[in-house]
């Protein structure tokens, strides 16, 4: 999976933040939407097991959407 370097939206920051996760990465981005992959590390930095992969999207027009892998499907497509 790709990782793209990018400032993360401060609404994506909150959202990720009010459902339990503290690590954000933006692994997709186009004019139409950024995606986003969120999980969870410890105080060493280390990655904590949270299951199915999570996702933030960002339609780009101020929607956001939370989504598990198994709703979406889309680790593949990455």
């Amino acid at each position: 999976m790709k990782t793209y370097s990018m400032i993360i939206p401060e609404q994506v920051k909150n959202l990720a933040n009010s459902n339990g996760f503290n690590a954000i990465g933006l692994v997709k981005y186009t004019q139409e939407e950024s995606i986003y992959s969120i999980s969870c590390v410890d105080a060493e930095g280390f990655v904590l097991p949270i299951g199915l992969p999570h996702y933030i999207i960002d339609h780009n027009n101020g929607l956001l959407s939370l989504f598990c892998d198994e709703d979406f499907h889309i680790t593949n497509t990455l």
